[in-house]
């Protein structure tokens, strides 16, 4: 049989421009009164009207559209509080002899709708369904998949204050269900009952009553319409559900509450070890380390890498500078580290460790700020000439605790002053063979051709893992002479024979494998292609 819809919105029944421009005012005050059998147009330009229809029957009323568009329940005074079951095109509403009800049509710009009005004698209200069910009836449960619960979708809204729910084993013992929630016309145009069923679910488990692979019930008796208690299902609801395997649980992690501002690569100390009940997979990219405060400006997403073997997931802190997570209001530092997509072997997303977090495993912890030292030296060194220098060394003590953004280079040219900004990745970084916490940052100079005066470079955005902002700068001499010569102490010997030219182009030696620059006499010499000045 068709359906008819009850959406209310109609404008009198005339195509004419003088219905159109009465419709388009109607209000509270004065609705427009619908009628059985009657034809509507929307025209483009039509607004927001109030709309009444007075039943002489018990029945349902049905509006069927040309267009799926929205019509609300209103009271007397126009304040909409109801959407109306909308199947397609079609609305419908069970009503009641003598009653009057209101309805609210919004704008219908831009478009020409028509709107047809009927009327079904009988029940003054629609059959009862049930229209969704999840998890769907005949699917495996588990109390991971939306913590458990249960949800029934109905097209009215239920009374559920008499609504009777239990777990029915397959033996058919019967455990009550008492924990649930009600949506009513928010999401759907009925109620959304949702049971809680998880707790109990555990409970059998945990007692035997039910195993991993056995079936069972959610039953729910005295479903009956709100409004209509005669509206109802006389059998009652079941669906029927077969229990999971068990689902995987963490079972211990490593570190708890506290982790160090700081752990240096290769530092074992800086691996969170997470353990679970059985092997687990991750489908995501990365752990996420988290700190600070989104409406202040201050949140920051950091990836952490991680390894799984087994039954085993591995975090790893190395490297990462915790140091700039803000102070709270206790002046404590707090990450957040977590890892989403966690499931078993058959792809079911493990337990999580906090309520409502399937599949996720969260910890937060207080930053513990360790002790650093940090000087520097440079080389060459600080107040020297640089001119003929094509790189300078930085020393940095205990710099793997330091973090910085970046290096500044500040000269003056054309009377103006230049500053160059490298970024951490494009500079060549080494540990100190001699201190694996000492490093070595090498800051190239090629392209600062300054006029006579200082160069300065300075470390930008500088913090260690203690908290501290050191300073890291060094200022030289130029004499004006740009920085395009090459400058190689650290060449004790070469590899291969190279030829030795003078800035003319003559050749003047050939040096062979093993031999380095310290055989020529001091002056300026162009080998494999580079200019190279060597002091004795």
């Amino acid at each position: 049989m068709k359906k008819l819809l009850i959406m209310l919105c109609s404008l009198f029944g005339f195509a004419s421009l003088n219905a159109q421009t009465q419709l388009a005012g109607s209000a509270a005050e004065a609705p427009v009164m619908l009628m059985i059998g009657e034809e509507y147009l929307f025209p483009t330009d039509f607004s927001i009207a109030i709309f009444a229809y007075t039943a002489e029957k018990d029945g349902v009323l049905t509006l069927e559209m040309s267009s799926p568009l929205r019509i609300f329940r209103t009271d007397a005074q126009g304040n909409s509080f109801d959407p109306l079951p909308l199947f397609g095109t079609d609305c419908m509403i069970g009503v009641q002899a003598g009653e009057t009800y209101y309805f609210q049509h919004a704008t219908t710009w831009g478009k020409t709708i028509t709107l047809k009005v009927a009327f079904v004698e009988g029940a003054p209200y629609l059959p009862i369904v049930l229209e969704q069910v999840t998890p769907a009836d005949g699917s495996v449960y588990h109390t991971t998949t939306k913590e458990g619960s249960v949800s029934f979708e109905f097209n009215v809204a239920v009374n559920t204050s008499n609504l009777v729910p239990a777990l029915v084993l397959s033996d058919g013992e019967q455990v009550s269900l008492t924990d649930y929630t009600i949506a009513e016309n928010y999401t759907t145009q009925g109620t959304i009952y949702t049971l809680q069923v998880a707790a109990t679910y555990n409970s059998l488990l945990a007692v035997g009553k039910l195993k991993p692979g056995d079936t069972f019930s959610i039953v729910l008796t005295n479903v009956a319409d709100k409004a209509y208690p005669e509206n109802c299902f006389a059998e009652g609801i079941s669906v029927c559900y077969t229990a999971s395997p068990e689902a995987v649980t963490l079972t211990d992690v490593n570190k708890q509450g506290t982790l160090k501002s700081y752990y240096m690569e290769g530092d074992e100390e800086g691996l969170v070890v997470l353990t679970f009940s059985d092997d687990v997979m991750c489908s995501a990219e990365s752990a996420l380390l988290t700190y600070g405060d989104r409406e202040a400006g201050t949140w920051v997403e950091l990836p952490v890498p991680y390894t799984i073997q087994g039954n085993t997931i591995v975090w790893n802190m190395q490297g990462i500078h915790m140091n700039k997570a803000p102070l709270d209001d206790e002046g404590r530092r707090i990450v957040n580290v977590s890892l989403r997509g966690i499931c078993d072997t058959s792809g079911n997303y493990i337990e999580g460790n906090t309520k409502g977090s399937a599949g996720t495993i969260h910890f937060s912890y207080a930053v513990e700020t360790i002790d650093v030292n940090v000087y520097c030296d440079f080389m060459p060194a600080i107040g020297s000439n640089i001119d003929a220098v094509e790189e300078i060394e930085i020393w940095i003590a205990e710099g793997v605790y330091v973090a910085f953004d970046s290096v500044k280079i500040s000269f003056i040219k054309d009377g103006e002053t230049v500053e160059l900004l490298l970024p951490k990745d494009s500079l060549r970084i080494e540990a100190d063979p001699y201190n694996a916490k000492d490093l070595l940052v090498y800051v190239p100079l090629s392209g600062c051709v300054s006029d006579a005066g200082e160069i300065t470079v300075e470390l930008t955005g500088v913090m260690t893992a203690s908290g501290s902002v050191p300073v890291i700068r060094g200022t030289f001499v130029s004499s004006g002479k740009g920085s395009s010569a090459v400058l190689r102490h650290n060449v004790s010997a070469f590899e291969k024979p190279l030829e030795v030219y003078d800035l003319q182009g003559r050749l003047l030696r050939i040096l062979s494998i093993g031999e380095g620059v310290e055989v020529l006499p001091s002056g300026i010499y162009l080998i494999d292609g580079k200019r190279i000045i060597v002091h004795q």
